[in-house]
């Protein structure tokens, strides 16, 4: 699929406190053609990146310490201008009752960790150009 001019100037945000997954995620999305991309190294992080500045799309790790993708996800859809910020969620918990939660916060969609990039792309991609 061919990126038009304004999905790819989307600003992602990338969260995991795993710097491998940070990075694999950061080099895909380049690859992609995506480069307004910021990480943070954990939720807590996350959330007062996304209250500073806004973001087309984060791209969250589940389990993270001190505040989880979950909690990430809830707290953004709390705040007014967070509502509509599409989340796609990467986690190794393929746990019915996970998944459930996370549809119910708002979930945009998931990828099962450890996921094959063509895979995450594709999500990416599907997420991005998905009209709500």
């Amino acid at each position: 699929m061919e990126l038009d001019a304004t999905t790819k100037a989307s600003k992602i945000l990338i969260v995991d406190d795993q710097d491998s997954i940070r990075e694999i995620t950061r080099a895909l999305l380049k690859e992609m053609g995506f480069f307004r991309i910021a990480l943070a190294e954990d939720g807590a992080e996350a959330l007062a990146k996304l209250q500073r500045m806004p973001f087309d799309l984060v791209i969250c790790d589940m389990n993270m310490p001190r505040m989880s993708g979950l909690e990430v996800l809830r707290a953004a859809r709390a705040i007014p201008h967070l509502r509509r910020v599409k989340f796609l969620m990467l986690t190794a918990n393929s746990d019915p009752d996970s998944v459930k939660g996370a549809v119910q916060a708002g979930i945009s969609g998931y990828v099962l960790k450890p996921f094959q990039p063509a895979t995450l792309a594709d999500k990416i991609l599907q997420v991005l150009t998905r009209r709500d």
